[in-house]
């Protein structure tokens, strides 16, 4: 009689295990992959969008605006895992900006040098797939750059200096929690504690 009894409480509480894990599987990875986003580089509070290969600041290849493979020379590109979105090349010290957008939601932000002349730099990205996402900064490297979100737009301000140049993260990620492996294993292990327990008992 005991036995059945503890095969039955054992049942039900890998039952109740199993949907924890299956709730938390059916939570889908974020994925940006293919969303298209629209990429904005003004300098000096100027109007014309120097992600624009129009204004003669694109690399010409390499990048998603790029008019050159693999790019589509234009200031909506696909966000893509194998290529950087967004390039800026400055001219004649060739400084380069750049930003990078990983389909997990990751933002790499880059500057090879931000010069002096370069006394206010304004960068936007807006995207309907960000739409509902947080934005978080993972490491915002030096003091004169930094980026703020709004509903689906990322606002990235750069100022001349200190330092030569910068490469700082960001994260956008979904609200949907997914069990953490750390609690699922606590859990197991209170389940085999029980379980223990109740053999002595049997």
């Amino acid at each position: 009689m005991r036995l059945k009894r503890f095969l039955r409480c054992l049942t039900g509480q890998l039952a109740m295990l199993a949907i924890i894990m299956l709730g938390g599987s059916q939570a889908h990875a974020l994925s940006l992959v293919g969303a298209d986003v629209k990429g904005a580089f003004f300098l000096n509070s100027g109007s014309n969008n120097l992600f624009d290969e129009e204004f003669g600041h694109v690399p010409a290849t390499g990048f998603g605006n790029s008019p050159g493979f693999p790019g589509n020379g234009g200031t909506t590109v696909p966000i893509s895992d194998s290529v950087v979105e967004f390039g800026y090349e400055g001219a004649p010290a060739l400084d380069l900006f750049t930003a990078n957008f990983t389909g997990a939601g990751g933002v790499i932000l880059t500057a090879t040098g931000v010069p002096s002349t370069f006394t206010h730099v304004t960068m936007t990205f807006g995207s309907s797939a960000f739409t509902g996402l947080f934005f978080t900064p993972v490491h915002v490297d030096g003091t004169n750059n930094n980026c703020s979100f709004a509903t689906s737009t990322i606002t990235c301000a750069v100022t001349a200096g200190p330092g030569p140049g910068f490469t700082s993260t960001y994260s956008l990620s979904s609200t949907a929690q997914v069990p953490e492996p750390a609690s699922l294993t606590l859990l197991a292990l209170g389940l085999a504690g029980l379980i223990a327990r109740r053999r002595q008992r049997a």
